[in-house]
């Protein structure tokens, strides 16, 4: 049996890699199995000596610290590639949506057409762009509290008992962020050329608040490693405001332009309802 496969091993790696980029969790994880192999030296490999070993390297979380990327000063580490990924993802995404509605709707080009159709492109990117940076931000401060209460706080290898792994990101998401983030642009360009869109009318921004919503959920999901019951719940009282606002959407603009994009969004949120209920029922098996 491989160093690497011992539990308490795995939960350590886990801990000291979690919010790393990707190209320097495996120079890491090297690292750290180097220097646990040291400390055990010729004693056997036993839960206890590798407990022993794991209490000598200390804090994970002070290991990682030597493995951080300057440079990204509101997003750092994994969650800067996370953010980055999303960002493009659904950028690219509101962009592809924008050209369908403008397919959809006429090839003759105006001035009022063209004016119209930048401001759109212009409000759906900045709307992307404002929401996904502060969810971003909002983790990258959630994480920097939570280590540094994990480094000052006494540490030790029991400490690595409340540890979960979790997979990495997976295309599936990005996929889920590309396919909604066509219908929001499709859905905010068609409506919002039939209601002004710097109109202060809450019922006016109710599809930037929901596009918001989404966002939001994915920015949990992408950055949030420790996943327990409490984490779905959160995710479903997510799901649960976004499709109750699509479907007062839906009976508002039902037979408008609009329509279509918003029953593709209604059953994208009962497929990650589904999904999101299937995981919270394993997670809570392996709690108990």
């Amino acid at each position: 049996m491989k160093l690497e496969d011992y539990e308490l091993v795995k939960r350590y790696l886990y801990e000291a890699t979690r919010y790393m980029e990707y190209r320097r969790m495996e120079e890491a994880k090297e690292d750290i199995l180097y220097l646990l192999k040291e400390y055990l030296g010729e004693k056997e490999w036993t839960e206890e000596n590798i407990q022993e070993g794991i209490n000598r390297l200390g804090n994970p979380y002070t290991l990682a610290k030597h493995y951080e990327t300057q440079g990204n000063f509101l997003i750092t580490g994994r969650y800067y590639k996370l953010y980055m990924a999303m960002l493009k993802t659904s950028s690219l995404g509101m962009v592809l949506g924008q050209v369908l509605s403008m397919l959809g709707d006429t090839l003759i080009l105006t001035r009022v057409n063209i004016k119209f159709n930048l401001e759109s492109l212009l409000y759906n990117l900045l709307l992307t762009f404002f929401v996904t940076t502060f969810a971003f931000t909002m983790a990258e401060r959630i994480k920097t509290k939570r280590i540094l209460k994990s480094i000052l706080e006494p540490w030790t290898a029991d400490s690595l008992k409340n540890t979960f792994h979790v997979q990495k990101l997976n295309l599936r998401i990005i996929i889920y962020i590309f396919i909604y983030s066509i219908a929001f642009g499709k859905l905010l360009t068609d409506y919002y050329e039939y209601h002004n869109m710097w109109n202060p009318d809450i019922l006016h921004l109710v599809p930037s608040i929901i596009f918001t919503i989404f966002l939001f959920r994915d920015a949990l999901r992408m950055s949030h490693t420790r996943r327990r019951t409490l984490f779905y719940t959160i995710l479903l009282a997510f799901d649960t405001i976004g499709l109750v606002l699509i479907i007062g959407l839906m009976i508002y603009l039902k037979g408008q332009p609009g329509y279509i994009g918003l029953l593709v969004l209604f059953l994208l949120v009962l497929i990650d309802i589904s999904k999101t209920l299937s995981d919270y029922k394993i997670i809570r098996r392996g709690q108990k």
